[in-house]
């Protein structure tokens, strides 16, 4: 501590600027007297002399203004690198020295770029890599700078950004961009630090990605919510090239397995049926959830006669894509979406994930109003309120080829109700 102040700080500046035999690289003025002016003058000779590579200026009395200086003059020179710049222990807004120090970072991130990156197709910015230079693994607040870096390289179609510690903030900046359907076919960011809510944000990514092939994202803190919503977003976007999506090693549990194995069997089913058809098509007990559902609807040709979908889980998203269905396919003359709860869950089963509420009741016995060809429908162990019972009783007296609903005759059923 010599008690400087921003006079003697200026003067140093000026040494800087107009000394042409200065090469000093390190500058230490820790707890000294400094305030905003001389800190301003320091950093705009830090920008005009290339030999600085460490400035310490901790423990002095500079504020807001001061701080501001040195931000600027970093972004206005993203390639300019130092090696450290401290400034702790100044009376300046926490919030305003931590933009400082991620801005030094982001430079020095750009500055280790390969100087042939514009003929590469993979950047490898994986946290031992990157540790090497920055001292550190990339953090949320890096992953604007690395989706600069990918937006400046549109050629690039494998980024790996494994085993840094990226959480959710950074992973809405990763999937902003995977959004904007770039080359990229590859990303990997496994052993990150990305929850729930950020696979959330890479999942509407996913949903109008179209160029994205492998996303590894193995070995971070996602659970079951996260993992479907990944696998979801990939089964829902019809225009999606996701062939492999790798979550091993994250918290989720039972759902989130039966979600990906489910996904996985309705696209086998959907190849399946792709190349023939079955007059009977027996789906019962395989836990297909709504994606199954979605599969037949899409995939299945006019000449089948039997669809069981019994034990399933198939929820109201798949009793609209089953009445849907029921609509066109008028070959059907058997359809059983029954639950059997107990039977096919256990007494730890869900009523609430695996039954179909009032609304896609409602909607089955729309479309079985109008469909003529049915003869047996198996709609048990689903919601089976006032209402459902009153449009399944319009349903009888409008379609008259029914002969067996739910294990009973209508002339019986409609007894039961004395109609």
């Amino acid at each position: 501590m010599n008690q400087l102040t921003d006079s003697s700080a200026l003067a140093l500046a000026n040494v800087l600027v107009n000394d042409a035999t200065c090469a000093l690289r390190t500058l230490i003025l820790s707890g000294n007297l400094i305030q905003d002016h001389g800190a301003s003058a320091i950093a705009f000779s830090m920008d005009r002399n290339a030999c600085i590579q460490e400035l310490f200026l901790d423990a002095n009395q500079i504020g807001n203004d001061g701080l501001t200086s040195f931000l600027n003059i970093l972004r206005s020179s993203p390639t300019r690198t130092y090696a450290a710049l401290c400034l702790d222990g100044n009376p300046a807004d926490a919030a305003l020295l931590r933009d400082v120090d991620h801005q030094r970072q982001a430079s020095m991130l750009l500055s280790q770029l390969p100087k042939d990156l514009g003929v590469r197709d993979r950047l490898e910015l994986s946290g031992p890599i990157v540790s090497t230079y920055l001292g550190s693994d990339i953090c949320d607040h890096m992953c604007q700078a690395c989706v600069d870096i990918l937006r400046s390289y549109r050629h690039l179609v494998h980024v790996d950004l494994s085993r840094n510690a990226i959480g959710n903030h950074g992973a809405y900046d990763i999937a902003l961009y995977v959004a904007m359907n770039p080359k990229l076919t590859t990303l990997n960011l496994g052993f990150n630090k990305i929850e729930d809510a950020g696979a959330v944000g890479l999942a509407q990514a996913l949903l109008v990605n179209s160029t994205l092939t492998s996303l590894q994202i193995e070995s971070n803190l996602l659970g079951d919510a996260g993992v479907r919503s990944l696998y979801v977003a990939s089964f829902d976007n019809k225009r999606s090239a996701l062939t492999s999506i790798c979550v091993d090693a994250n918290m989720h549990g039972i759902e989130g397995n039966r979600t990906i194995t489910a996904i996985a069997d309705a696209k086998k089913i959907a190849l399946s049926l792709a190349e023939a058809t079955p007059l009977v098509l027996d789906l019962s007990g395989h836990y297909l959830q709504r994606f199954g559902a979605n599969v037949v609807c899409d995939t299945l040709r006019s000449h089948c006669q039997v669809l069981n979908l019994c034990r399933n889980a198939l929820g109201d998203d798949g009793a609209a894509a089953i009445a849907t269905l029921l609509l066109r396919q008028t070959a059907l003359t058997k359809t059983l979406v029954a639950l059997n709860l107990r039977a096919a869950y256990g007494d730890a089963a869900s009523w609430r994930d695996a039954h179909i509420s009032e609304a896609g009741m409602l909607a089955l016995s729309r479309a079985l109003s109008e469909n003529v060809g049915l003869q047996v429908v198996d709609l048990r162990d689903h919601c089976a309120n006032k209402h459902v019972v009153a449009s399944w009783v319009q349903m009888l007296q409008k379609n008259a080829t029914l002969t067996k609903l739910n294990g009973l005759t209508p002339t019986v059923f409609l007894s039961r109700y004395h109609i």
